[in-house]
């Protein structure tokens, strides 16, 4: 029932988003222009065009177009030239068939376009596997449904689309049923830009492994829609300066995911919905999360990672937990905490709590915390639902001693509450009037 659902949603989005173009009515300006060289046509009933792909690869020179008719098209493709475009005549008819080969589509040579194909059958054997591997920079994949054959394998196993090159764009794909729906792994990785892609039914999303190496690898994830994945974005080792904006995360186990540390990565302007936990950091420091909707998730955001600022989200009617902070040295400000089983839970010392709205959680806030950190964490100028308007505010917690091995019942204060919500910005929807 849950993939016949999801296939509903894709059939719509195709409708919506492509037009196919007929063999007879083709728009020759229209793939004239992609590359300004020649044409070269596969299937199709025209005099000289190529029965194979492949073959046409090999004939291309610099600049030329590759059209390809409807029909399946069955074994690898190896894309060794440089700026040339492959064009399919509509992605749900004209397909790659890997024949279960490990890498179905290998592409090794800067600059091109590949576009308007169904790619599958990749194998469904062994590990690391690729239906598209865009070793390479400078490539557009856009406009492709990628289904792989191996959800599962381990770490290593299938990649829809595996990145290993720079300035890369990865646009408007389905992908799905794959280990790694996108992989971007190793040092040095830089704009990549994958944005307005479908990812469903997929172990990860988008895996980004960037091992142990310091390298700046900024790059942009951006209008991308996640679900039905046990993880929407899943990151390892010491990976940062990404850019996560405008994406959608919905039935999932976790929507982001992090290990082994990430740092400075911002994160904005997303939805997290019915999620296990909308994002989970076990690790990290110096990340941005401002102006995203977090809502009917277990846990909006367990947060491991440490100087991070959490600014303008909403914190909506998640069950269990709106934010769970771990790590310290986290400003946490300007945030709705609204219908939530728990506000906000702290388990760690020198955090800010300041200018946020509490509203109708089961319980606004709480903490445990080691014996030494009983003073470090600030509440400042909060809005409590239930504030009586007199004196300071109560947080009532627990201070936990590894010398009495027990738990000791504390509070911290908001010394001046507001009387009135803090209207950061805009609150439609959120409960506040």
């Amino acid at each position: 029932m849950k993939k016949t659902i999801a296939w509903g949603i894709i059939f719509l989005l195709v409708v919506m988003s492509f037009t196919s173009i007929s063999g007879n009515q083709l728009n020759y300006q229209l793939i004239k222009s992609s590359g300004g060289g020649n044409i070269l046509y596969v299937g199709g009933s025209g005099p000289g065009n190529y029965t194979g792909i492949q073959s046409a690869i090999d004939d291309a020179n610099n600049g030329d177009t590759i059209f390809v008719y409807n029909g399946t098209y069955y074994g690898a493709l190896d894309i060794g030239k440089s700026n040339i475009t492959i064009i399919g005549e509509n992605r749900d008819t004209t397909i790659i068939d890997g024949k279960k080969y490990f890498q179905t589509v290998r592409i090794y040579a800067n600059r091109g376009k590949l576009s308007g194909f169904t790619i599958r059958n990749c194998s469904d054997s062994g590990s690391n596997l690729r239906a598209i591997h865009l070793w390479c920079s400078y490539w557009e994949v856009s406009d492709n449904i990628i289904i792989a054959n191996k959800k599962h394998g381990g770490m290593f196993g299938t990649h829809g689309i595996l990145i290993g090159g720079n300035e890369n764009i990865v646009s408007n794909n389905i992908i799905t049923n794959c280990r790694h729906g996108i992989g971007i792994e190793g040092p040095g990785r830089i704009l990549n830009n994958i944005f307005g892609n479908t990812f469903f039914d997929n172990v990860d999303g988008i895996y980004i492994n960037s091992g142990t190496y310091p390298e700046k690898k900024e790059n942009f994830i951006t209008d991308n829609i996640f679900f039905d994945n046990r993880v929407g974005i899943y990151t390892i080792f010491k990976t940062n300066l990404y850019q996560i904006t405008g994406n959608s995360f919905y039935n999932n186990d976790d929507g982001i995911f992090t290990e082994e540390g990430n740092s400075r990565f911002y994160i904005s302007s997303n939805n997290f919905t019915n999620n296990k936990n909308g994002l989970y950091f076990e690790y990290g420091e110096k990340n941005i999360l401002e102006n995203n909707q977090i809502s009917n998730n277990q846990i909006g955001f367990y947060c491991g990672a440490s100087e991070t600022i959490i600014k303008n989200n909403s914190f909506l009617y998640n069950s269990e937990i709106g934010i769970e902070i771990v790590a310290g040295e986290n400003d946490i400000k300007n945030n709705n905490f609204i219908g939530n089983g728990n506000g906000i839970f702290i388990r760690s010392g020198r955090n800010k709590i300041i200018k946020n709205n509490f509203i109708d959680n089961g319980k606004n806030a709480g903490f445990r915390v080691f014996i030494w950190g009983a003073f470090s964490n600030k509440w400042i100028n909060n809005y409590w639902y239930d504030y009586n308007g007199q004196g300071p505010y109560l947080i009532l917690g627990e201070l936990f001693s590894f010398l009495l091995f027990t738990e000791i019942p504390w509070s911290n204060v908001d010394e001046y509450p507001a009387d009135e919500p803090n209207n950061w910005t805009t609150t439609q929807g959120c409960g506040i009037e």
